[in-house]
């Protein structure tokens, strides 16, 4: 059997078998409703007046999806009788046709009648009735054209006109125009009528654009009509020629706001209410069509601006929306405006649309008995509309299996194309969108994708930029301080992270010395390294001068906690090693002490402190702790909890016994050579284990003697090492 048959019989069971239950269970739930009501009725009126109310805004949302979906199905009908008509020659012996400017100069086809639905409006922006002709097009070609270049076209849809009136007789006042617009720029719209404005062309209108980009159907956003003023809302889909080239658009207009004033006047709702569409952006919830829009007189060429919902309302109508499901409804009481408003609302998930009823609780005593009688007369209406939808989807379904199959596996092998192409690194493709099924939505999605791929390699290449300049702000080699030998060991977890260490110079008079910083930011990445920027700036802008440290560190604090507002915060460890005096002087805020190495005795102590981390609390007094320093050698580490906290496969962590035995047993090495052999041992205690926190280390080895720089100089650590 061929594909095109098999994706026949496949898709009339997909349309098929959906449309049934969904029917059925339509059915069903209309007359639970109704037995609902039965049963509500005698319960108390404020109970069963807004139960009732959520019933009323159910059916509706269901009719109006229901509305919407006829809509769709007619103008697959109506596309697939253009194309057709299209793709033949054009019969002989039709009728005059007439043009706009035949209707404007009063030569009118016979049977013109007034139309109270196509009401335009006046220079004084009064509304008055049109009139149109339900017995033929109206055809306006391009302004400049010639009638001989869109003479052959003219006659061609001429063709259809029996077509767009069975379509127009079965849906009643359903449609408000409904329009065919070539690529050549011939326009034909149905009921014909005249009053088109000067300088309108229907291939800039926006239901004209978006069919053309989209490739298939798609409903418009609300505008104005070109011919009346009124609000309408389009939609619209392509229309392909002999050779499936882009042809024109077939469009079909509702008038949306009478539609939501009709539907307020068939659920009997007191005169207080409001009934209009809401679509959730993220500019917040846009009401799309609403009765007071029809008031504002506006040329056909304005943008329609559109209302938000009121601020006491929009959050929590925002977030009761997001929960409801497609068909599901809610109601909600709240005030607006000193009122107390009843708000119901409903979900039509596929058009992206919320139906809303608003009605002053005051008023709603005179509903009790508006549900029953309003779903009872849209029960048997919504049953003619389904069987007939039901027949039109199963022709146009057939129609469409049949002429669509033939072209579904181009679109398959340019897909593979360029999916080879992007998995040689080559991003510069895209797939050609030629269809509105399936296959089309994965071209669609493809396209989305490749972009996506773009913006992540840009994201790490400006990634590798943020460890380029965080590298920069740390130091590049350790100071040269007699009788110290230092060294660094730095690993970022991620490209950029939150530790900072920095050795800062001693006050004034003092030769010798230094000042060895440590500081963890919490967290790690991008933002914990800005914040490792901003530390770095103010650290040194406040702690320049070491001869009145508390009062450098209290502004410290305080800007530190100005920065992070509660959010964040610093741990720091700073130890100030005095060569020439032979004293020591520290700080720990918060951070793990520093740990000090007798080498002779293999004894330890800890230079350490009861103060919070920095920039937690903005009044916080600071303490400095002294000491002097032995004239004997001794191994000084400062480091992160990222050391002892390094865990392996098993989650059990490295430890500060084990990095105590690390110091103990490479004693006798340079500093540079003590950090190779912690660094060493926390890959050992890895494993395959991917590093989770940054790790920063700095070894201080003090000396009795004259400064080992000399001996030493070659065994510095390199330093803002980033190990993957």
């Amino acid at each position: 059997m061929r594909l095109h048959w098999k994706l026949l019989l496949l898709l009339l069971t997909i349309a098929l078998l959906p449309l049934v239950v969904s029917t059925w269970q339509w059915r069903q739930g209309v007359l639970n409703v109704g037995d609902n009501i039965s049963i509500w009725i005698g319960d108390q009126a404020e109970k069963s007046v807004i139960t009732r109310l959520k019933q009323v805004v159910e059916f509706s949302t269901r009719n109006l999806r229901r509305e919407m979906e006829l809509v769709e199905t007619a103008l697959k009908v109506q596309a697939l009788t253009v194309e057709r008509a299209m793709n033949q020659n054009p019969p002989h012996h039709l009728g005059r046709p007439f043009f706009d400017s035949d209707y404007d100069r009063g030569f009118l086809p016979p049977g013109m009648v007034t139309s109270e639905r196509h009401l335009k409006r006046r220079h004084d922006g009064q509304l008055a009735p049109m009139s149109v002709s339900y017995s033929s097009f109206v055809f306006r070609q391009p302004e400049g054209g010639r009638s001989s270049a869109v003479s052959r076209d003219v006659d061609r849809l001429s063709a259809v006109l029996p077509s767009f009136k069975e379509l127009g007789r079965i849906y009643g006042d359903l449609f408000f125009w409904q329009y065919i617009t070539l690529e050549n720029g011939l326009h034909a719209a149905y009921p014909g009528h005249g009053g088109f404005p000067k300088g309108y062309d229907p291939r800039k209108s926006e239901w004209y654009i978006e069919a053309r980009n989209s490739g298939g159907l798609s409903w418009g956003s609300l505008t104005v009509d070109a011919s009346t003023g009124q609000l309408i809302t389009t939609a619209s889909m392509p229309v392909f020629g002999p050779q499936g080239g882009f042809a024109g658009v077939t469009a079909i207009d509702l008038e949306i706001v009478g539609l939501l004033q009709n539907l307020g006047r068939q659920a009997h709702i007191v005169s207080n209410a409001e009934a209009f569409l809401v679509r959730l952006t993220k500019d917040g919830a846009k009401v799309i069509a609403h009765p007071s829009y029809d008031a504002m007189p506006r040329l056909w060429a304005e943008k329609v601006a559109l209302n938000s919902l009121p601020e006491a309302v929009a959050g929590r109508f925002s977030v009761t929306a997001k929960e409801l499901a497609d068909g599901e409804t809610a109601i909600l009481r709240l005030p607006v405006e000193g009122k107390d408003t009843v708000w119901a609302l409903g979900r039509l998930d596929a058009f992206d649309l919320y139906l809303v009823l608003s009605i002053p609780f005051a008023d709603i005593s005179g509903l009790a008995g508006v549900a029953e009688r309003f779903i009872e007369d849209e029960t048997y209406s919504q049953l003619r509309l389904t069987a007939l939808m039901s027949i039109v989807l199963i022709a146009f379904v057939a129609g469409a299996a049949f002429f669509g199959s033939r072209t579904v596996t181009e679109p398959l092998r340019e897909l593979a194309a360029v999916a080879r192409k992007v998995a040689k690194g080559d991003l510069t493709g895209t797939v050609p969108v030629s269809s509105k099924d399936e296959i089309g939505d994965l071209a669609r999605i493809f396209n989305r994708m490749i972009p996506r791929l773009k913006e992540r390699l840009s994201l790490r290449q400006s990634l590798a930029l943020a460890k380029e300049v965080q590298q920069h702000l740390l130091p590049k080699d350790p100071p040269q301080i007699a009788g110290l030998d230092i060294a660094v060991l730095s690993l970022y977890c991620d490209q950029t992270g939150g530790d900072y260490y920095d050795f800062l110079p001693p006050p004034d008079g003092v030769e010798d010395g230094v000042v060895l910083v440590v500081a963890d930011i919490t967290g790690h990445g991008a933002s914990a390294a800005l914040l490792m920027a901003s530390f770095r700036a103010a650290l040194r802008a406040r702690l320049a001068n070491l001869a009145e440290p508390e009062q450098g560190l209290a502004a410290l604090n305080r800007q530190v906690a100005q920065d992070t507002q509660g959010g964040r915060f610093v741990t720091f460890l700073g130890v100030y090693l005095d060569m020439t005096n032979r004293e020591v002087r520290w700080l720990c805020a918060g951070h793990e002490a520093a740990i000090v190495l007798d080498p002779k005795t293999g004894n330890f102590e800890e230079w350490g402190g009861e103060d919070i981390p920095i920039g937690i609390d903005p009044d916080w007094s600071f303490g400095i702790h002294a000491a002097s320093l032995p004239a004997e050698e001794r191994i000084i580490a400062l480091a992160t909890d990222g050391v002892w906290e390094c865990r392996n496969a098993e989650g059990e962590m490295f430890g500060q016994d084990r990095f105590r035995k690390v110091l103990e047993n490479n004693a006798g090495k340079t500093a540079k050579e003590i950090c190779a052999a912690v660094r060493q041992a926390l890959s050992d205690h890895r494993g395959e284990r991917t590093q989770d926190d940054d790790i920063t280390l700095i070894i201080a080895k003090t000396f009795p003697g004259p400064a080992l720089h000399d001996t030493h100089s070659d065994q510095q650590i390199n330093l803002g090492e980033f190990d993957s």
